[in-house]
């Protein structure tokens, strides 16, 4: 999944954590779940402060694995005990 603009919702950061749990939820035992990859370059301010990355922070909260691997483009996924 690719997604972008999406953080511009900051009220609906909860719903779309859980949506993101629904569809990492749907796997097959031959396959895990394909990453989320999401590109942001925006800055959404509250109050003076950045929070589209309590987005991110909150994704973590919830058990998913939130790495950058490029600048401003993240991977979320499951995470996996290994």
């Amino acid at each position: 999944m690719v997604a972008t603009d999406i953080l511009l919702y900051t009220k609906s950061y909860p719903d779309l954590v859980k949506t993101l749990l629904q569809v990492f939820s749907f796997k097959t035992k031959e396959s895990p779940p394909v990453p989320f990859i999401m590109g942001w370059h925006r800055t959404v301010r509250e109050q003076g402060r950045d929070v589209s990355l309590e987005f991110f922070e909150q994704c973590r909260n919830a058990g998913l694995d939130v790495e950058t691997v490029g600048p401003k483009i993240y991977k979320i996924q499951v995470k996996y005990n290994t």
